[in-house]
């Protein structure tokens, strides 16, 4: 036999805490939640854009048909003014009814600037909201 063998034995020990090990079990599952919590947040969020700007859209639609509505309102205000002078004008017609055309005719036009005001603003918020 070679006398320069030893037969020896060599013993360790590996120590691995069982609460280190659980503990990040727990923080990758805690990750995964922050991950999927993150993730229905976005999701949230772009329904939320997509809402906002469909509401932007519909504003701005109506506010165009207030627009045609206001003008067929000055169309006939205008005719209706133009025909309460000839009335008055030939002895038809009181001064009253002339006055009343008139405030129509007046308060169609003002209904048709505020009309305008408000498509160009309904129009400047959805082009914010889209981001334009």
């Amino acid at each position: 036999m070679d006398k320069d063998v030893d037969d020896g034995m060599v013993f360790a020990q590996v120590s691995v805490p069982i609460s280190d090990w659980w503990g990040g079990a727990h923080a990758l599952k805690r990750a995964r939640l922050e991950e999927q919590r993150a993730e229905n947040d976005r999701l949230q969020a772009r329904e939320m854009l997509a809402v906002e700007i469909e509401r932007a859209w519909c504003e701005v639609q109506e506010a165009y048909a207030q627009i045609a509505l206001a003008r067929r309102s000055v169309a006939s205000s205008t005719e209706n003014l133009r025909q309460n002078r000839d009335f008055y004008a030939a002895g038809t017609s009181s001064l009253t009814e002339l006055l009343d055309a008139e405030t129509l005719y007046a308060r169609s036009r003002d209904e048709m600037t505020s009309a305008c005001a408000a498509y160009r603003t309904s129009l400047a918020r959805y082009m914010r909201v889209t981001g334009r």
